[in-house]
């Protein structure tokens, strides 16, 4: 039961819980030890808290010391007897990577993702391309587009349990279609994490603000604007996330943080949840890993504690999760130079205030490299990497949801309000709420509880 609070959570399980009774998964920077007749036992080898030491150095010699670290970094990860590429989106952080390539003498095959006419808002293809064409790579785009149910069954079979992010929908396609290039590829993950790139990093500095706005003030204006916040049903989750992180108590940040990255509010899960389900998870907080995170960081600013929780809780458990997954599915080695442990190591001695600065963020990495890549790329936002999924879900995998939130099949698992599940299907089949994400959990879990 605990595990699917932390899934409709997180979109994962949350270490050392797993979805099977009896089996359990090593937490980040532990090892396990094992002899016959005793029980395996997890220690825990590396704590980046004990690792990183802050360093006090003025901003043009933490650019020079970065470059040399990225450019040490990078020569290691570039040793392959075999073809080797790089992902690249239109965002810095593979940006950087290709150029970074560039520059030790390595001419990469680079790959895009596409999805042509049908969600143009979400395609990347034309920025990315100024990307290959200003630094002379080998450049390929792909489109891909979702399966159905049979992709479920992938999803699961590779995955081992529920996973809940879509984003492994996009992963899967991506590494089938760049197997057929190389055999080992470069993907940015990492950098948002390492380098400040998320806007909730921003929105807590915001948040430092309305601390100062009085308990009554909060509740009289901020919050009912906050709830005027309109929603977007085409698989943007901006919205909910703004009005979700406004309405959090703006003294409790890493509330703030934990809302903003949760899929299904306090609120959400009360109305979703039986009552038999809600008894055998009473008194218990889903938020209690993040807060936990927090305070082991050591440090006192908001950003940093979050960007400390994202290092260990977000980065490994969804991110690097997933694309260990999907990459491996086809025998593709996908490797992650930006959340390589020296890396974060560096980065969590450099002050914050070169990472986060209002709306500016990788402001460390940005001046690394100014003088290689497009002012357009450096001073485009962030985008994310992400499919289609709101529409997508409203056609290709709108029959499976139809038949797994069925009444009969929900009240034989127990677990969930059928009537809750109707009004999130109705709410946003109408267009009135933007629920794909906590649809999109849903349907994964019960599709691997009823046909696995």
């Amino acid at each position: 039961m605990e595990s699917l609070d932390d899934y409709l959570t997180w979109l994962h399980t949350v270490p050392p819980r797993t979805f099977y009774r009896g089996i359990s998964q090593l937490p980040p920077g532990h090892c396990g030890t094992w002899s016959a007749g005793r029980e395996l036992r997890a220690r825990r080898y590396w704590c980046l808290a004990e690792r990183a030491a802050r360093r006090d150095l003025p901003p043009d010699e933490w650019v020079e010391a970065l470059r040399e670290h990225l450019d040490r970094l990078l020569d290691r990860h570039l040793l392959a007897d075999v073809p080797l590429g790089a992902l690249l989106s239109g965002g810095i952080d593979s940006a950087a990577l290709a150029a970074l390539m560039k520059g030790l003498g390595v001419r990469p095959s680079t790959f895009t993702v596409g999805y042509g006419a049908e969600a143009a808002a979400f395609d990347e293809t034309a920025e990315a391309r100024e990307v290959a064409e200003h630094l002379g790579t080998l450049h390929h785009e792909l489109r891909v587009s979702p399966g159905g149910g049979d992709f479920l069954e992938t999803l699961l079979h590779h995955f081992d349990e529920p996973y809940g992010n879509p984003m492994a929908l996009l992963s899967h396609a991506v590494f089938r279609m760049v197997r057929e290039h190389v055999t080992v590829v470069l993907s940015g993950d990492g950098g948002d994490e390492c380098f400040g790139g998320y806007p909730r990093y921003s929105g807590l500095q915001f948040a430092r603000w309305m601390r100062w706005v009085p308990g009554p003030l909060h509740r009289g204006l901020v919050l009912p604007l906050a709830r005027r916040i309109p929603e977007n049903t085409a698989g943007n989750h901006w919205p909910r996330r703004v009005r979700s992180f406004l309405e959090t108590d703006p003294h409790d940040p890493m509330g703030q943080y934990a809302r903003w990255l949760s899929r299904f509010t306090p609120a959400m899960k009360a109305d979703l949840y039986t009552e038999d389900f809600r008894r055998v998870l009473a008194g218990r907080d889903a938020w209690e890993p993040i807060r936990r995170l927090a305070r082991e960081s050591g440090s006192a600013n908001p950003v940093e504690q979050a960007m400390y929780a994202d290092m260990h809780h977000f980065l490994p458990h969804n991110v690097l999760h997933c694309a260990d997954r999907m990459s491996m599915a086809h025998g593709l080695e996908a490797r992650v130079p930006f959340a390589d442990q020296t890396l974060l190591e560096f980065m969590t001695a450099v002050p914050p205030e070169l990472k986060v600065r209002g709306r500016a963020t990788k402001i460390l990495l940005r001046r690394v490299m100014e003088k290689e890549l497009p002012a357009a790329t450096l001073q485009r936002p962030k985008r994310g990497f992400e499919p289609p999924r709101g529409g997508w879900m409203a056609t290709k995998l709108r029959d499976e949801m139809e038949t797994l939130f069925s009444p009969a099949a929900l009240k034989a698992d127990g677990l969930f309000a059928p009537a809750a599940v109707r009004r999130l299907l109705d709410e946003h089949n109408a267009g009135q709420r933007d629920h794909t994400l906590p649809l999109w959990a849903l349907l994964v879990f019960q599709y691997w509880r009823h046909r696995r």
